[in-house]
């Protein structure tokens, strides 16, 4: 047993890069010095308990460290087929519905968030796993070493952040690149999200739709609208159709495709190299755009327009994946279908008779 105790010792006494060495050395001479008792090993067993619980809340997600994640984990393996989590549009739904009378679970959008935390934390593990296996970089084959122009090389692609919130800082938040209600707000959850989303995008409209129904359902309850109220938001008849909202999304995508123009034609102006044939559509561009910042100033505040112009690409990008998921679902079918869907669990979850 004893080399089981000494990995098991040197496992603990690694614990967060050695942080935990000295305590860990205390409650083993607290125990030691101690007169043989079931007390004291109980008095070190829950001090160590309290240590590596303190340490999966540090290091795992507070869903997984809650049980959350295993509750995921099992739906996904009874709806599927073995060794296989397949999480699409309808699984998140389903999930929802069988959940939702449970606090946790009870908003549509809390669950749609869980299950994209959940597939973060199923690539991070993936990640680690490759990186634990992976191959010593180098021109020997022979010796199993990958040449670093090797196909078999993963492209591994950085954790997502939103491209929006440059524009919070200054110097773009002194360019009024959005309209706050009308175009930086209904891009928020696609950006926070980001490239998932184009896997998952019906689910991504109930969110954006129904989970906009169920908030409001939510705040009638919290300043006591009366039931009236309530009942009229459970029929869902108010609910933006999804076709409605995909011409948003058309509307912001041509929007950010002329920023994008106006910002080239503000580089440009500061550049001995010009851009060939974008010349004169980025200038028509730029002066379309009568709103704070894009004025001939802006000549003069080149590197704030060097400074979005990533950002802006990234965000067109996420749109224009969207847009071609969006434009293979039947929206029209769908919407109603979906609104009868979250009618009959909204009923079970703020009817009269719940």
């Amino acid at each position: 047993r004893m080399p089981r105790l000494v990995a098991l010792y040197e496992f603990l006494s690694g614990l967060d890069a050695f942080s935990f060495f000295g305590e860990f050395n205390e409650i083993l001479d607290d125990l030691e010095n101690t007169p043989p008792a079931l007390s004291a090993i109980k008095t070190a067993a829950n001090r160590l308990s309290s240590r590596i619980r303190h340490y999966r809340l540090q290091h795992l997600a507070s869903a997984e460290s809650d049980g959350k994640f295993t509750t995921v984990y099992a739906f996904l393996q009874d709806r599927g087929a073995e060794n296989a989590l397949n999480i699409d549009d309808a699984s998140i739904f389903e999930f929802w519905a069988l959940h939702n009378q449970k606090n946790d679970y009870k908003g549509y959008r809390t669950v749609f968030d869980l299950f994209f935390k959940f597939m973060s934390a199923m690539d991070e593990v993936t990640s680690r796993r490759a990186a634990q296996d992976a191959s010593v970089l180098g021109a020997n084959r022979e010796m199993g070493e990958l040449d670093f122009s090797d196909d078999a090389i993963a492209d591994l692609a950085p954790t997502w952040e939103s491209p929006l919130a440059v524009f919070d800082d200054a110097p773009l938040s002194d360019i009024k690149f959005f309209k706050k209600s009308t175009e930086l707000k209904p891009l928020e959850t696609l950006m926070t999200y980001g490239p998932r989303v184009q896997s998952l995008a019906l689910a991504f409209l109930r969110y954006e739709i129904f989970g906009y129904m169920q908030s409001a359902i939510t705040n009638d309850l919290q300043i006591g609208r009366g039931q009236a109220s309530v009942n009229n938001r459970i029929t869902c008849e108010d609910a933006e159709p999804y076709a409605t909202r995909k011409e948003t999304f058309i509307t912001l995508e041509a929007h950010v495709h002329q920023l994008i123009q106006a910002c080239l034609h503000v580089v440009a102006s500061d550049n001995v190299v010009a851009f060939p044939g974008v010349e004169d559509d980025s200038a028509k561009a730029f002066k379309k755009l009568t709103r704070k910042g894009f004025d001939e100033a802006a000549l003069e505040n080149t590197d704030a327009f060097k400074l979005a112009t990533d950002p802006l690409l990234s965000v067109r990008a996420q749109l224009q994946g969207l847009l071609k998921a969006l434009h293979k679902l039947d929206l029209d079918t769908l919407f109603d279908a979906d609104r009868t869907a979250f009618q009959r669990q909204f009923s079970a979850l703020y009817g009269e008779a719940s």
